[in-house]
């Protein structure tokens, strides 16, 4: 069989215009959108810090990082990201179990990354609440939720 120019010509067009064409990918946006909270100690204690949210490996999994300096010494201290503004009482996200502890040193300061059962917060207003320890009602500080596109 002999094939026509016209027909060779089509193939190799096909052939380069398959070639030329980038891969499909996630957008950027979505790969880097982080969601921070810087927090504010109450009651005027000294305790600061951060928690930064990222998208974790799996739908539905974020990845957490919380930073906190002067904080009680030795301490245990619970964490739960909840619905709404500092203060308020707001929807608990995910399992009050998957929030590990926040196991501070001597010098009252940690560092804890662990994985959460829960989608990256967007779109209504979240917080972080730090309490004085894990089931306790008692918040120590507090930070608002913002997303952060760096």
């Amino acid at each position: 069989m002999i094939a026509s120019p016209l027909s060779l010509a089509m193939l190799a067009a096909a052939a380069l215009a398959s070639a030329t064409r980038p891969a499909p990918h996630a957008s950027p946006r979505a790969q880097d959108v982080k969601v921070v909270a810087t927090l504010v100690a109450s009651s005027g204690g000294r305790l600061q810090g951060t928690l930064t949210l990222t998208k974790g490996r799996k739908d539905g999994e974020t990845r957490a990082r919380v930073e906190i300096l002067n904080g009680p010494a030795n301490a245990q201290l619970g964490w739960i990201i909840r619905k709404g503004q500092c203060g308020e009482r707001g929807a608990e996200l995910g399992p009050i179990a998957a929030y590990r502890p926040l196991q501070t040193r001597g010098d009252g300061s940690m560092t804890l990354a662990v994985n959460l059962p829960i989608a990256l917060p967007s779109g209504d207003a979240y917080h972080v609440d730090i309490l004085q320890e894990r089931g306790s009602d008692v918040v120590i500080a507090c930070g608002g939720l913002s997303e952060d596109s760096k």
